[in-house]
């Protein structure tokens, strides 16, 4: 899918109403002292109980970007909040020192992006670590004004149902990515040797373009198999790979596949068929 990079002050100020009347419609509203590296202060916080994040509009910090920043701790239980990640947005053109930026679709569908730019103040957490760490895919090349290109994540479509979930499990990954730099940052090792390698698949909407028009479909496959991921892991404490093939594996010692997890997304003959080949 091609998107372009939201420019002009009038869209992106119709993409930040768009994200903000979302993310405040469908949440609870706690006010609650928000910390972050070099500062705190009080904020109107929207908490989502479902998809486990709080969320928080500023313009009054900058009054050249839109600052949204985000946190995975419960405000029902916690007297101060840490953030743990924003998509700070310039309110006219775009600064790739920002993490977060507005894209648009060839059907003018809004979408929340973000660069890597993650911080903290601790050694090992940055754009590197978030580029080599980041499990939640959808990485796109987008385009910048002055015809450079780079690749961003597209976390959402602003508006679109799964969006709140879509922005918690961001925020909750980037709680993970920052946990791992810092270990690595301070010289412990944090995964062994393997005899391959996990790339997250994509979850999220495709859109192909028929005579008919656009047709969209859910696209569920991506989100099981990284949930089967997460939970191989979480359980035989081992990280599993994956490959064009196969969905995901796990090998001995001496390289022999011990376990394979193969996802089909129904229970048709031919899905039965070519999932027992695969095995």
């Amino acid at each position: 899918m091609q998107f372009r990079i939201m420019d002009a002050r009038p869209e992106k100020r119709r993409a930040q109403a768009a994200l903000v009347g979302q993310l405040q419609g469908s949440a609870k509203r706690f006010r609650k002292v928000v910390s972050w590296r070099g500062g705190n202060q009080e904020f109107d916080v929207y908490w989502h109980a479902l998809e486990q994040f709080w969320s928080v509009s500023d313009e009054k910090q900058d009054p050249t970007v839109y600052w949204d920043f985000y946190g995975t701790d419960n405000p029902e239980e916690a007297k101060v909040l840490y953030m743990s990640c924003q998509s700070t947005t310039q309110q006219e053109g775009n600064l790739r020192k920002h993490g977060g930026l507005f894209l648009a679709d060839a059907d003018e569908n809004m979408y929340l992006a973000h660069t890597g730019m993650i911080g903290g103040g601790v050694k090992g957490v940055g754009k590197n670590t978030f580029v080599r760490e980041y499990r939640g895919g959808n990485w796109h090349t987008i385009r910048w004004p002055d015809d450079v290109e780079t690749d961003v994540v597209v976390v959402g479509r602003i508006g679109g149902p799964d969006f709140p979930a879509q922005l918690g499990r961001f925020a909750r990954e980037v709680d993970r990515v920052k946990a791992v730099g810092k270990l690595q940052g301070a010289g412990v090792r944090t995964r062994g040797p393997s005899a391959g390698s996990f790339n997250p698949e994509f979850t999220g909407k495709r859109c192909p373009h028929a005579a008919g028009g656009a047709i969209e479909s859910e696209c569920y496959h991506g989100s099981v198999v990284n949930t089967l991921h997460d939970e191989v892991e979480r359980l035989l404490g081992r990280e599993p790979a994956n490959d064009q093939p196969r969905d995901l594996y796990l090998t001995d010692e001496s390289g022999r596949v011990e376990l394979l997890i193969e996802v089909k997304t129904d229970l048709s003959t031919g899905s039965i068929y070519q999932a027992i080949g695969q095995l």
